[in-house]
This record gives C-alpha cells, structure tokens and sequence, in this order.
C-alpha cells in the first residue's frame, strides 16, 4: 500500500512539473465591482488589438488560452474611481497569476516572476533617485541632462 501510495505522489509530482501547452491567467481585482471588464491586449506596430475579455465575478477573473511562443502582452482594466489602467504581462504558455488594483503585480510563470522582479528594482531606483534630487533641491538636473 505504502508502494502505491508513493508511486501515485511520483507520478503526480511529474506532471505539475511538465510543461503544459497552455496558459491560464487567474486574476484579483478587488478594487473593481463584479461585472467589470478586464480585456488582454497586443500592440503592434500602430494599433491596440484586444485578443479577449474577462468579466470580474467576485473579485476574481480568468483567461485560459495557447500561446505559441512568449509574448508581451497588456492586460487593461477599469478604476473603481473611473478610467482605466494596464498591466503589462508576459504571455507564455504556465499558470500566470495577476493581482489587479493600485499596485498591481504579476508572477506565476518564470518569465512573469523575472518581469516583476525588474519592476520591483525600477521602483526602487527611481524611489533612491528623487530621493537624491530631493536631498540636492536640484530637479533641474533630474529632468534635463546637458552632457
């Protein structure tokens, strides 16, 4: 019993770790009322092309697709204040996790992981750097360059 039991873990440890030949992007967005919208964009060379739509239903919304290879890719949502905002994603086949409000975030996948990671870096950069010109009093130089 105790074979079988180990066996079907093994196995079952096998195919969460095989790649899988779609993507699902499961998604939060508290700040938005059920009903709302979430749409996955492309941009090409001079237009946004909306690929599909999600409906926020408790909270919560999902895409569920194939993607060939990796792509960038945006995902546009509404404001509970009104307008609207996007996320920038990589779509790749993989489970994509997505949580949509003021400060939205992306991770799941490896390539995701890395994009936010970058994101999280870029912030803290630009944070270290209006520290400086903060400190300096010197914003001129934090918007225009003379070199």
């Amino acid at each position: 019993m105790k074979r079988i039991f180990l066996s079907l873990l093994t196995v079952a440890a096998l195919f969460a770790c095989a790649p899988t030949d779609s993507y699902r992007i499961e998604g939060e967005c508290k700040t938005v009322l059920d009903g709302g919208k979430v749409y996955l964009a492309e941009l090409t060379y001079n237009s946004l092309n909306y690929i599909d739509s999600a409906t926020i239903s408790n909270g919560k919304f999902e895409f569920v697709g194939k993607q060939e290879q990796p792509a960038v890719r945006f995902l546009f949502y509404p404001h509970a204040e009104g307008g609207e905002d996007m996320l920038l994603i990589v779509l790749e086949n993989g489970n994509i996790k997505v949580n949509l409000g003021k400060v939205s975030t992306v991770g799941g996948s490896q390539l995701n992981v890395a994009m936010q990671s970058y994101k999280n870096d870029f912030e803290d950069v630009s944070k270290l750097e209006i520290r400086y010109f903060v400190k300096r009093n010197d914003f001129d130089d934090m918007f225009y360059y003379d070199g």
